[in-house]
C-alpha cells in the first residue's frame, strides 16, 4: 500500500507517452525505496530522488556524524535490487534513491573554503549534479507564483488551494507563450503583463453588450441637441477576437448597433464577442471584425 505522495507520483506517471525512456526527478517528501522499484517494475520510469533516512530501504549507510568526520565530499553508498541508496557530505548530509544513475563517473563541483579564501574542486557522485540541473524548475515555478500571488487567505482551506492552482496555471501558460515567441523570434511580454492581458481577455468573455437607445419613460422627450458621435464600445481584447474558437453569430429579437461599420443596425450578435455584427447578402461585418 502506497502513501498518498507515492500514489500522486504514480498516477502522473501513467499519463507519460515513452515510459522506458523518461527519468522522473522528485524530493523526498515522494521519494521511497517501494516507490522506485513500483515505477521500475510496473511502468519502467527511472527516477531520481531525495530521501528521507527512513525510507531508503533498510540501506546500512554511514551515520552523519561518521560522514561528516571524513571531510565535505565524501560520500557512503548501498545497492540492492537495481536501487542504489547515497549519502554525500555537502554543507550537511543528503540522501538519494535512484536506479537512474549511479556513483560513476564521478564529478566535480566548486566550493568555496573558508580556510583558504578560495574556491575548491571536490568530487561528487554522478547523480548530483543531475538532480540539481533538472530540479532547478521547482525552485522556478515556485518564483513566478509567488512574484505576483493571488490574495486568498480564507478559513476554508480550499480557497488558498484554488488560488495556487490560477497561479500555477497562469505561470506554466507564460513559459509555453515565452518558448513559442522565442521559436518565432518575437519580444515576449514580462509575465506582469501578461498576466494582465490573461484577466482582460477573460473579463470580456460572456460580457453582455451595451445597451443602444434612450430607455422608456413617461415623462416628455428632452429637447433635441446637437449631433454627439455614438460612443465606441470596449475594443475586444486580440486573444478573444482573433482565437477562432466559438465564435458562433446569434439571432436576436432587439436589433443593435453594428460594432465593425458605422451606421450599420442588425439583429445577429456574437456569442462569444457580445456585439452587434451585420450579417447579410450585401455586408458581411461578421467575418470582417474576426479576421486579422
Amino acid at each position: 500500500m502506497l502513501p498518498l505522495g507515492a500514489k500522486v507520483v504514480t498516477t502522473l506517471c501513467k499519463t507519460i507517452q515513452q515510459p522506458r525512456l523518461s527519468v522522473v526527478f522528485f524530493d523526498n517528501f515522494f521519494t521511497s525505496f517501494k516507490l522506485v522499484q513500483t515505477l521500475q517494475t510496473s511502468l519502467g520510469v527511472k527516477c531520481i530522488g531525495t530521501v528521507r533516512p527512513n525510507r531508503t530501504g533498510g540501506a546500512p549507510l554511514m551515520t552523519d556524524k561518521e560522514l561528516i568526520k571524513t571531510g565535505r565530499g565524501s560520500y557512503d553508498y548501498r545497492s540492492a535490487e537495481g536501487v542504489i541508496a547515497v549519502k554525500w557530505c555537502d554543507n550537511k548530509c543528503v540522501n538519494l534513491l535512484s536506479n537512474a544513475s549511479g556513483i560513476m563517473p564521478l564529478s566535480t563541483v566548486k566550493w568555496w573554503c573558508k580556510e583558504s579564501k578560495q574556491k575548491i574542486t571536490v568530487p561528487c557522485p554522478s547523480l548530483i549534479p543531475a538532480y540539481n540541473q533538472h530540479m532547478g524548475g521547482i525552485d522556478l515555478s515556485d518564483m513566478l507564483i509567488h512574484l505576483y500571488k493571488t490574495p486568498a487567505k480564507s478559513r476554508r482551506w480550499y480557497i488558498p488551494l484554488f488560488g495556487y492552482i490560477l497561479d500555477l496555471s497562469i505561470a506554466n501558460s507564460w513559459l509555453v507563450y515565452k518558448r513559442d515567441c522565442g521559436l518565432l523570434n518575437e519580444k515576449a511580454k514580462p509575465l506582469k503583463r501578461f498576466r494582465l492581458a490573461v484577466a482582460h481577455s477573460l473579463s470580456q468573455v460572456k460580457k453582455p453588450a451595451s445597451k443602444v437607445g434612450r430607455p422608456f419613460s413617461s415623462s416628455p422627450p428632452p429637447p433635441k441637441k446637437h449631433y454627439t458621435p455614438r460612443p465606441s464600445l470596449p475594443k475586444q481584447q486580440p486573444d478573444v477576437r482573433y482565437d477562432s474558437l466559438g465564435h458562433w453569430p446569434l439571432h436576436c429579437d432587439k436589433r443593435g448597433r453594428c460594432n465593425y461599420c458605422p451606421r450599420g443596425v442588425s439583429r445577429w450578435k456574437c456569442q462569444k464577442c457580445n456585439v452587434f455584427l451585420c450579417l447579410n447578402a450585401n455586408q458581411d461585418c461578421f467575418a470582417a471584425f474576426h479576421q486579422k
